[in-house]
């Protein structure tokens, strides 16, 4: 069998397959970090949208202790700022995982949850939703060209930037 799916198709395909896999990981840290002290105190402050800003001045203040070490206090703003941008990824990884699932029936998104979030085997899947391995392989492969044409619908551009990178790349 020959496969019709364009490099962009592929691309997305990939990426969504990756979203699935990590969305697990991705809520239980958004849990984890709502609940710990720190971050709640960080996002409590006002520097929290500041942190997600980039930097208007560069702190270069010496540390005391080692003068050719920038500050502590600066070093603190840059982990708080890398934080942020990592919780803002997976936030927005979640919404989108979400927002994919709410086009699909019931029965395809206990799919997924089943393969991604719970980790099952594919024989695991099968037996837990009456499949043969066959049906599976066919229903996993319709669902997920489902999700590609709905992704590619929402974001028509997001994957030709990195398509013509790679091209510019391969010359």
């Amino acid at each position: 069998m020959i496969s019709s799916r364009t490099e962009k198709e592929s691309r997305i395909r990939m990426h969504i397959i990756g979203l699935l896999s990590r969305y697990k990981a991705n809520q239980e840290k958004l849990d984890r970090y709502r609940d710990d002290e720190v971050v709640r105190e960080w996002q409590a402050g006002e520097n929290y949208a500041a942190a997600l800003l980039p930097s208007k001045s560069s702190n270069t203040t010496e540390n005391a202790l080692c003068p050719d070490l920038p500050s502590l206090s600066f070093l603190l703003e840059m982990e708080r700022r890398q934080f942020f941008s990592t919780l803002e990824r997976l936030k927005i990884e979640v919404q989108l995982v979400k927002l994919l699932l709410l086009h699909l029936s019931d029965e395809d998104v206990a799919l997924l949850t089943n393969r991604y979030y719970k980790g099952y085997s594919i024989s695991r899947v099968c037996a837990e939703m009456f499949f043969s391995r066959s049906t599976f392989y066919r229903r996993h492969e319709e669902i997920l060209d489902q999700l590609v044409a709905y992704y590619d619908a929402i974001f028509p551009h997001t994957m030709d930037s990195s398509l013509k990178a790679t091209e510019k790349g391969k010359e």
